[in-house]
């Protein structure tokens, strides 16, 4: 229909569990403030560290004052570095990719809403995750709060991100021996400016 549709997940970096997932008409404020009301309401205790990116939904004083009403502390991506972001944007686009091969013809925002409920509850309850050893999210969460104890799950490193971090190592290393080529070339030109 041309319509569009935005989620807002809130994601637990543990078990990629959607502590939250709230759909809107509008990617506004609003939708920032209900994903975080209710993923309080979801585990009320939790004291969690939460990530977002720097978008005007997060950075405002009531968000944040939200934050230290629930005892939540706030982390924020560095401006332009969207892979700072990375699982939840990561959880986004498999979701999507998920929802249009389990539900391919959506005709009207009513189904689109509709299979947007169904994708999740297929990831939750029915998605195997390789890194959590082949068991879905709600499966490791349901274990953990049961057992009242973590498995570790280690993190796989994904090569796109090592590869980014060492270029960015290489071009600061590669900039250092630059500077000392010249410190070593001129000597005396090298001079504090004000």
């Amino acid at each position: 229909t041309g319509e569009k549709l935005f989620i807002s997940p809130m994601i637990d970096l543990y078990d990629r569990f959607p502590v939250s997932l709230e759909i809107s008409d509008k990617n506004d404020a609003l939708l920032a403030d209900q994903t975080l009301e209710n993923a309080h309401n979801a585990y009320p205790e939790a004291t969690p560290l939460v990530h977002s990116d720097r978008g005007f939904a997060y950075t405002r004083q009531v968000y944040k004052f939200k934050l230290d009403e629930y005892g939540m502390s706030q982390s924020m991506s560095r401006v332009s570095k969207c892979i700072d972001n990375g699982v939840c944007e990561g959880f986004q686009g498999q979701f999507k990719d998920m929802l249009f091969i389990l539900y391919p013809n959506i005709t009207s925002k009513e189904e689109m809403r509709q299979a947007i409920k169904g994708t999740l509850d297929y990831y939750i309850n029915h998605y195997p995750q390789k890194r959590l050893n082949g068991k879905t999210c709600g499966q490791v969460r349901k274990e953990s709060l049961e057992q009242n104890e973590f498995t570790q799950y280690p993190i796989i490193p994904a090569r796109r991100y090592v590869r980014y971090w060492n270029e960015i190592e290489s071009k600061k290393k590669h900039q250092k021996e630059i500077i000392i080529e010249e410190i070593k070339n001129n000597p005396n030109q090298i001079g504090m400016g004000c």
